[in-house]
């Protein structure tokens, strides 16, 4: 299989600090990996080994199939990369910016302002192409800065704490971008504090502790190819014989599992006016449901279960 990502006993280590210690996962395409750990745990280490900025002493890791220190030149090609403290220059306008990233990324001249004008539309932000960036809110600088990291349209973006400083506003703009740019094929990886706002976008979890990866989660699928949705419905009352009947006759409906607190659990694998359909049947049929939920992994249980295990 082609990963996006693949890390092999990745080791990284500072005077007398070991940042990296026999790191090794996979992240296939078309993922939004978050990375979250405590201060100190090698989140930006790993961040910057991703995107070929920094060798490891040891171990390997591949962007695409490219080792990266091997093919650096090569990574930054296919990568986009946002840092936690990113510079932009003051007296610059928002076009200037586009246009020095894509001259970076080795744009040819007479494409620059037709690709400029287009990741201005994408990040929403194309009626500031004119101003100064020493202008702009820290919202709209973040977004220029992401507009660079992505101008030469990367197969990766990589984003260290993107929402640090932002309003709340802000964040949910950031997460509806990252979303859209999901859709259009990018894989994203993403290091964040803030575990409820990378709950509305990411599809898996990447936890580090003291340099070590203490967990790898499939958070929930968002593959745009995928049609897969599990849902979990409580009964008032036991669930029968009948219900149990009706579930395994849906063609939609597989991997059925009841729990003793009166909860079944199933994924459905139909078109979202299938589920509309099957949803109104079970109330036609009168079976006492108290609630239909689709559950999602809790970010907040998932990371503090997996940092006080060690």
């Amino acid at each position: 299989m082609n990963y996006i990502i693949e890390a092999k006993s990745a080791y990284y280590e500072y005077t007398n600090v070991k940042a990296l210690q026999d790191v090794s996962f996979t992240i296939s395409p078309n993922e939004i990996t978050a990375l979250v750990g405590p201060n100190g745990s090698g989140k930006t280490t790993l961040m910057r080994s991703v995107a070929a900025l920094s060798s490891l002493q040891s171990g390997n890791i591949f962007i695409d199939g490219l080792d990266t220190i091997d093919y650096p030149r090569e990574i930054h090609q296919k990568i986009g990369y946002l840092s936690d403290f990113f510079g932009l220059y003051d007296e610059l306008t928002v076009a200037q910016h586009l246009e020095y990233a894509a001259r970076s990324k080795n744009i040819a001249s007479s494409e620059i302002e037709e690709i400029s004008k287009n990741t201005l539309e994408l990040l929403s932000i194309h009626d500031l192409n004119k101003r100064k960036v020493g202008e702009l809110s820290r919202g709209q600088k973040q977004r220029v800065g992401i507009g660079m990291a992505i101008v030469h349209k990367p197969r990766l973006l990589i984003l260290d704490e993107p929402a640090s400083g932002l309003d709340p506003e802000a964040r949910y703009k950031l997460s509806e971008l990252l979303l859209y740019l999901q859709n259009k094929g990018m894989s994203i990886l993403v290091s964040s504090h803030i575990l409820a706002e990378l709950e509305d976008y990411c599809t898996e979890l990447l936890i580090l502790k003291d340099g070590k990866l203490v967990e790898h989660t499939k958070l929930k699928n968002t593959n745009i190819e995928s049609k897969k949705t599990k849902i979990r419905i409580k009964f008032l009352g036991n669930i029968n014989k009948e219900v149990f009947d009706f579930m395994e006759s849906q063609k939609v409906v597989s991997e059925i599992f009841a729990d003793k607190n009166n909860t079944l659990e199933y994924v459905f694998t139909g078109e979202e006016i299938d589920k509309i359909n099957f949803n109104r049947q079970l109330f036609i049929n009168g079976y006492p449901i108290l609630e239909l939920s689709e559950p999602q992994a809790d970010f907040q249980k998932e990371y503090l279960k997996s940092i006080n295990r060690i």
